[in-house]
């Protein structure tokens, strides 16, 4: 079974579903809410493992409450943790969540803590990864696993979600670089034109719910994401670079197919309300446990 390494955010999602925001200044309530693990890193590293592969996740988290909870779930969806901040009783990420019941659109306030701190030896979770993916907000921990893995010569993945100061760096280090359309290089520079620039094999720009251009060795491309009804858009972005890693490292697939059948994992996952139920309902069907369409038990 192929082993992952997942470096990044994981936090506490409060997730509240409505047809609408409320005013400044005012209320709205609501009998449509949930809880779950979230993060780039985590919703990635999950999705991973349901898929079929081991994932290993590297992250700042520590022992307060909700630190705690969200260890234990991330134990129970079979996920090694290295916590950074264990034996911290500050709070961990947690993030606000509107999902909009009309389109599936989601608004979200994040409260993030100093993570500077975040600092423990990686080399030996380094060294039993068959390739790293990192969403690149912890900056130590990003850097220093990336450089060990090139060491390694081991795939190297960047989620680049958002454009940070030292995203060139991180650039210069990845093998594959899966960025939203919102990460932007300073001075307006093309993004393909900065990978080929500093030696990334494999770049791709996702776009939601259009397509999603690549480069690889000159050649270039579009996958096209199937068209679904969205009920909740939360985590797809996450979902896609996990089920990425899974295709083209554990099912090696190329390039262009491993950008497909993510796309396919993460359309499945926002028909459905939460990051996880269209994921297990694509695994099921994936680990021949189901027979596709009809939910038949057919192992």
């Amino acid at each position: 079974m192929t082993k992952g390494l997942f470096v990044g955010l994981a936090g506490l999602d409060l997730i509240f579903y409505k047809d609408s925001a409320p005013a400044e200044n005012k209320k709205m309530k609501t009998t449509e809410y949930s809880t779950c693990v979230g993060g780039p890193a985590a919703n990635a590293a999950i999705t991973f493992s349901l898929l079929g592969g081991e994932a290993l996740l590297v992250s700042c988290i520590g022992d307060s409450p909700m630190g705690k909870l969200i260890k234990e779930e991330l134990e129970g969806c079979r996920i090694r943790v290295l916590d950074l901040a264990e034996g911290e009783t500050s709070l961990p990420s947690i993030s606000g969540i509107l999902v909009n019941t009309l389109n599936g659109s989601r608004t979200i306030w994040n409260g993030q803590p100093d993570l500077g701190a975040c600092t423990k030896d990686l080399s030996g979770w380094v060294s039993e990864a068959d390739f790293l993916l990192t969403d690149c907000n912890l900056k130590g921990p990003a850097l220093e696993s990336l450089k060990m893995a090139q060491k390694k010569n081991i795939p190297r993945i960047l989620d680049a979600g958002s454009w940070k100061d030292y995203m060139v760096e991180c650039i210069s280090l990845a093998t594959d670089v899966i960025a939203s359309e919102d990460c932007f290089p300073p001075g307006g520079e093309d993004l393909f034109s900065l990978c080929q620039e500093l030696g990334v094999s494999r770049a791709a720009i996702t776009r939601g719910e259009g397509p999603v251009s690549w480069q690889e060795a000159g050649l270039k491309g579009d996958v096209f994401p199937p068209r679904v009804q969205a009920v909740d858009t939360l985590g797809a972005g996450d979902i896609f670079h996990g089920a990425y890693g899974f295709f083209l490292i554990q099912e090696k697939f190329g390039f262009e197919i491993a950008l497909k059948k993510a796309a396919e994992v993460a359309a499945s996952s926002v028909r459905f309300r939460g990051p996880r139920e269209g994921v297990v309902k694509i695994a099921e069907v994936q680990h021949g446990s189901i027979e596709e369409g009809n939910g038949t038990i057919v192992g």
